[in-house]
């Protein structure tokens, strides 16, 4: 069954989440922090940086999250909405997960 989050439209491992509202032109492709960084804080004050933002302009954020990467999302208040498995072995790559996740800013009431 889809799941709705506000009316917004995801497709994650062909699975339907909602209906389209709202489409963005610019966002974050890809975060990551340089081994010699990790446990300073980088990526923590890169993320929220982007959740003010969202909260200002009043529009969720959805993250793909990789294992590197989840717990740090989940302790900034992002929940988890559907996990999936990536299997690029037959690319001659490895398998793994994938986490959708969604932080969905307060809105202003009418």
């Amino acid at each position: 069954m889809a799941k709705r989050a506000e009316n917004h439209y995801i497709r994650f491992h062909g699975l339907v989440l909602g209906e389209p509202k709202l489409t963005l032109k610019k966002g974050l492709d890809y975060l990551a922090v340089h081994p010699e960084n990790k446990g300073n804080g980088v990526a923590t004050a890169l993320v929220e940086n982007g959740m003010r933002l969202a909260e200002k302009t009043g529009v969720d954020v959805f993250i793909l999250a990789f294992p590197a990467g989840l717990n740090a999302y989940k302790r900034l208040g992002f929940k988890e909405v559907h996990r999936g498995y990536q299997d690029d072995t037959k690319y001659g790559g490895e398998g793994y997960w994938v986490t959708l996740l969604t932080y969905e800013v307060k809105k202003a009431s009418s």
